[in-house]
């Protein structure tokens, strides 16, 4: 009776198997490598179209914001130019009442007086100077209370002092200081709701 040896076909069967398996495994190790490296090169693609897309929209904002500042820079401007432009027409609509003011008030100062200073604040007033007599100084607030261009005359002290040619004329003076009230409205008192009647 002959006997057949199964060996060798087996191992060969074994070793079939095996090259399979590792032929098997390693096709699904490429495959997986594949869809790995697909699936990154996909992601990383999306985060650069993200960061283009954010990089733009902050290119935007920063050309948007620049526009605002010179808007608002050429507003500013606008507004500087247009009070300006309020003030010089202010200045060139009031010139003839300024004059009449100080025209009005040289008109009314009796001979002796003299202001050494004046100021203004809104429809009032403040004048400073010397008098060689108090009579003098009566006179002036009779003449300004009579006056149209001017109302309301009010001394605030009447003081005496030395002033040795300041004036033109030496020996003592009478320093005064009053206030009073214009009757005619200038670009500086426009819109204030400060002009005043003359009190009858």
């Amino acid at each position: 009776m002959y006997e057949i040896n199964l060996i060798p076909w087996r191992e060969r069967l074994q070793k079939r198997k095996l090259k399979a398996f590792i032929t098997l495994l390693t096709l699904c190790f490429g495959i997986g490598a594949i869809i790995v490296s697909t699936a990154w090169l996909i992601a990383s693609d999306n985060r650069r179209i993200e960061q283009a897309r954010a990089d733009y929209l902050d290119s935007r904002i920063a050309f948007v914001n620049s526009q605002l500042r010179e808007i608002k820079e050429i507003e500013d401007k606008k507004k500087t130019i247009t009070e300006r432009i309020k003030v010089i027409s202010s200045l060139q609509g009031d010139r003839h009442l300024i004059v009449r003011l100080f025209d009005s008030l040289a008109e009314n100062t009796p001979d002796g007086v003299y202001f050494t200073s004046a100021t203004k604040t809104k429809n009032l007033l403040t004048l400073t100077g010397l008098s060689t007599k108090n009579n003098e100084i009566a006179d002036l607030l009779r003449n300004l209370d009579r006056s149209d261009v001017f109302s309301n005359p009010n001394l605030t002290y009447v003081n005496k002092v030395d002033k040795n040619s300041t004036v033109g004329r030496s020996g003592m003076h009478s320093e005064f200081l009053l206030t009073v009230i214009q009757n005619i409205e200038t670009g500086d008192d426009a819109g204030e709701g400060a002009k005043h009647a003359k009190a009858e």
